[in-house]
């Protein structure tokens, strides 16, 4: 990644659920970066869920002390992804680099540990392995090492991230890795579903798009609804319709979520009909 890092703002954030409430039932705090550092995230937290919107949040739990963990389970955070990507050291530190195997599981355990002696039922704890060629071996200890302790252990497919960086891509099981001839393609559902808003206030269609390279808008210059609506994110829903594929990251995407095609897709699935009757 060779965009700029950095925190995002009370006021923009703020700024943010204000436009959102009312239309999501809750939100991610966290895009490609550790949030546990954020100096505000308390105060992220509360916003959001004051507001009805819920706070989600994932982290690789490294720095992830007995006082972050005491303020998680004081706040209002409904939901938390714990990730720890094997369970020997020499797998978990060949992939995350730099971090301690031990440590990192420490501190989830203790986090677990306090969360049961405050008879705390949320946030709702997910501890979470990445399915690749390094880690194939070790889910179903995993599992059992994990599934009585947390609230879900889930086994999450490889995203090899469009294909953009090689050494990435490399740690992919082959059937995670982008093969235009497997399977028929149609229109990515997550255009009509989400966006992703970086910490500058940048919106991009998805979060694939790890350099900001496809920029719909800014939340600093226009509103989310602008954004939404915008004549860019109509051009990018209109040739995915057309199942053209060819702007970044879509191009060489394994991970894109879709429905079969047809006349209403990608809406079809998603039709509710009411009738009210008066009598």
């Amino acid at each position: 990644m060779k965009r700029q890092v950095g925190f995002m703002k009370f006021e923009l954030f703020k700024n943010i659920i204000d436009q959102i409430k009312g239309y999501n039932d809750f939100v991610w705090l966290h895009f490609l970066g550790e949030s546990l550092f954020h100096p505000q995230l308390d105060l992220f937290i509360s916003y959001c869920a004051d507001r009805g919107v819920k706070p989600f949040l994932s982290t690789n739990a490294t720095t992830l002390t007995e006082e972050i963990s005491m303020n998680i389970l004081k706040s209002k955070l409904e939901r938390l992804i714990l990730c720890l990507d094997g369970t020997t050291e020499a797998t978990y530190e060949k992939l995350r680099v730099c971090s301690s195997f031990n440590k990192t599981k420490r501190n989830i355990l203790n986090f677990l540990e306090l969360k049961k002696e405050l008879h705390k039922l949320k946030p709702y704890s997910i501890l979470q392995i990445i399915q690749m060629n390094n880690t194939e071996k070790e889910i179903e200890e995993f599992k059992k090492l994990w599934g009585d302790l947390a609230d879900e252990v889930i086994v999450k497919s490889f995203a090899t991230w469009a294909e953009q960086e090689e050494k990435i891509r490399d740690l992919a099981k082959e059937e995670h890795k982008f093969f235009p001839f497997r399977k028929e393609r149609c229109s990515c559902f997550l255009l009509w579903r989400n966006v992703v808003i970086n910490w500058n206030g940048d919106v991009v269609p998805c979060c694939l798009d790890f350099d900001g390279k496809n920029v719909l808008g800014s939340v600093n210059k226009s509103s989310l609804y602008e954004i939404w609506n915008s004549k860019k994110m109509l051009k990018l829903r209109e040739k995915h319709i057309k199942g053209i594929y060819d702007m970044q990251p879509c191009d060489k995407c394994a991970e894109w979520i879709g429905n079969r095609k047809d006349d209403l897709y990608p809406f079809s699935r998603h039709f509710i009909t009411k009738v009210k009757c008066k009598i």
